[in-house]
């Protein structure tokens, strides 16, 4: 969602849980219950969560950054070069 909508990434930083809606809440329900079946502690659960998701929002920001900064670039990303 990050690389298809690069505007969002700094508007994360700013949303509260308030904000958070049933398809949040159902993803992370289901992971919680994935590391739960993976053996992880209960006490562990929601830190390793946290932990996978500010993995994967921070690769995405960056992402989202870099793919940004090739388009205000002007320059064809590396798929669009021709050797």
């Amino acid at each position: 969602m990050v690389l298809r909508h690069p505007w969002i990434a700094p508007e994360l930083s700013q949303v509260g849980l308030v904000h958070i809606g049933p398809n949040a809440l159902r993803m992370a329900s289901g992971l919680l219950a994935r590391f739960e079946a993976a053996g992880f502690p209960a006490d562990e659960t929601e830190r390793a969560l946290g932990t996978l998701m500010a993995y994967v929002v921070g690769i995405a920001t960056s992402e989202a950054a870099y793919l940004s900064l090739i388009a205000r670039s002007g320059r064809p990303s590396r798929s669009g070069w021709r050797r």
